[in-house]
């Protein structure tokens, strides 16, 4: 049985241009973070996605508690520095979150003897939900209802939620073993982000999908 912990809190930001969409650039940022992440307090896992052809990097590390994911927060600001010098890219976050939903199955990195195995790219598929009472608890339920039925979806690998009460912000991921399936589950998502948008009374869903190369997966065990 998979386990389950206690409500979590999340750390997310993104790189944008610069080198990154040579490999070795990409690694290099994740050796900055990755390792020492796993040596500090609090610290339950980390996700780490890149998208070359886009020069995108997407980054998000699970804590225990606030506390520990703003000790953390000190300790990494030199390391963004360094990546920032490294890839030559534009950093935004840092973006501060309590997990609302995360479940996933496969599509975890397995290092072996230092060297990283390779994962086949993944599509993720992000909504946004602003304003209203999207962050409001009944709201949040409705999310994680949503996001449950979609995790046992045929081809999908994960989702995750993050939500921001204090700017009435909720954001829904998904891991996609391709474009295929995600195609196949459009619909379903979209009465299902037309009835939340319904019911919190937020703007449309800002939603992005990209194929992203997997640097680092190792989520939070079962949040539900």
């Amino acid at each position: 049985m998979d386990d389950v912990v206690a409500r979590p809190v999340a750390r997310a930001w993104e790189l944008t241009g610069g080198d990154l969409h040579d490999r070795g650039v990409a690694e290099a940022v994740r050796a900055e973070f990755i390792p020492l992440l796993a040596e500090l307090p609090g610290h339950l896992g980390a996700i780490l996605l890149v998208d070359r052809g886009r020069r995108l990097m997407r980054g998000v590390s699970f804590w225990t508690d606030p506390d520990a994911r703003n000790a953390a927060g000190t300790i990494l600001a030199p390391r963004i520095e360094v990546a920032i010098e490294v890839s030559q890219a534009t950093f935004r976050g840092t973006w501060l979150f309590d997990v609302g939903f995360s479940r996933f199955r496969g599509k975890a990195r397995v290092d072996s003897d230092g060297a990283a195995e390779e994962i086949d790219p993944m599509l993720v598929r992000v909504a946004v939900f602003e304003d209203g009472t999207a962050a409001e608890p009944a709201m949040v339920d409705l999310f994680r209802s949503h996001l449950a039925t979609t995790t046992d979806l045929p081809g999908c690998l994960g989702s995750l939620m993050l939500v921001d009460r204090d700017r009435a912000t909720v954001i829904a991921g998904s891991m996609w073993t391709d474009a295929d399936a995600a195609e196949r589950t459009k619909a379903l998502a979209a009465d299902s982000f037309r009835a939340i948008v319904e019911a919190t009374g937020s703007t449309s869903p800002a939603t992005q999908m990209g194929t992203f190369e997997v640097l680092e997966n190792r989520p939070i065990p079962r949040l539900v």
